[in-house]
């Protein structure tokens, strides 16, 4: 039986009073109710949830929580939509963790990502290139089929968008091919920018080394 984000503060410390002698939990940090070992999933597949982002003060402590979500990547795959708070989180640096950590999670993190690649808000968006890009280091052919989301990105209005989606299609590698034309457009004639060199990168990973030496000289 799933909880709820709301009634999760109530359950934790039920779940500390009847199960501290045997049952494993994951650490606390501080008095802050983070991402805790209470099992609910299935019996024998413990998903962790995390406290909802209204109950933490500050950015050091949603980013805490996120870290501990993280750190269960594996178990809580397919409690993905935790995460979509803190991807909208105002401090980039929440946003950045939980974008890693949505990478992470397997295909249901993949899935999640690339419905936020047409979010409205930009920062979804952002998190959900990052996401692709970190699940790319992993499984390259598992992000595969989005590169032409990820293309439609080295356009995106915001500025911070569009070296992210060329990063990401340079961790994809050569399945990304068929995006070369659009990165080879993004390439200024100075060079200098970040966009510019986030599509020599990729270019270079997707092509190989002689497509950076050739724009480098």
């Amino acid at each position: 039986r799933n909880l709820t984000l709301g009634g999760l503060t109530r359950a934790i410390k039920m779940a500390m009073l009847q199960q501290e002698s045997n049952s494993p939990s994951a650490p606390l940090m501080g008095d802050v109710p983070l991402v805790v070992g209470v099992p609910v999933g299935q019996p024998g597949t413990p998903v962790y949830a995390a406290a909802a982002p209204l109950e933490l003060d500050g950015h050091h402590q949603r980013l805490a929580a996120v870290r501990q979500l993280r750190a269960f990547s594996n178990a809580a795959s397919d409690q993905a939509h935790q995460l979509n708070p803190y991807l909208l989180d105002d401090h980039p640096g929440v946003r950045a963790e939980a974008a890693t950590a949505l990478g992470e999670m397997g295909s249901a993190g993949i899935a999640l990502a690339a419905e936020l690649l047409v979010h409205k808000d930009w920062r979804a968006r952002w998190c959900a290139v990052r996401a692709m890009e970190v699940a790319a280091q992993m499984s390259p052919s598992a992000v595969a089929p989005h590169v032409q989301s990820l293309a439609v990105l080295l356009d995106d209005p915001q500025e911070s968008v569009r070296p992210a989606a060329a990063h990401a299609l340079g961790k994809i590698g050569a399945p990304a091919r068929s995006c070369t034309r659009k990165l080879m457009s993004k390439v200024a004639p100075i060079r200098n920018d970040q966009l510019s060199l986030a599509a020599i990168d990729a270019l270079a990973a997707i092509s190989g080394d002689s497509v950076k030496r050739l724009f480098r000289r």
